[in-house]
């Protein structure tokens, strides 16, 4: 599966495995974000060992900043919120 643009291989910077996926050889768990996952057969060539998922959690973690009041971080959180659900 080769990029028709710069002629590299995703599979040389990302590896979509379950439980553990790396992404530029950083490794995370993705574990507690995917939730009914369906395996690949091992003889499968892909990108990733998963078939399917059920749902996938995205979280969102920002850093507070300063001087910004319970209020303005409600608006905030719920404007992410209203943009996903357009």
């Amino acid at each position: 599966m080769q990029n028709e643009k710069n002629g590299t291989n995703p599979s040389e910077r990302i590896s979509l495995n379950y439980p553990i996926t790396a992404i530029y050889s950083r490794k995370m768990s993705i574990q507690p974000n995917f939730f009914g996952i369906e395996m690949q057969s091992p003889n499968t060539s892909s990108i990733s060992n998963i078939r399917s998922s059920k749902m996938i959690a995205l979280q969102l973690r920002s850093e507070r900043k300063e001087g910004w009041s319970i209020n303005m971080i409600k608006d905030f959180e719920m404007s992410i919120t209203n943009f996903f659900e357009k």
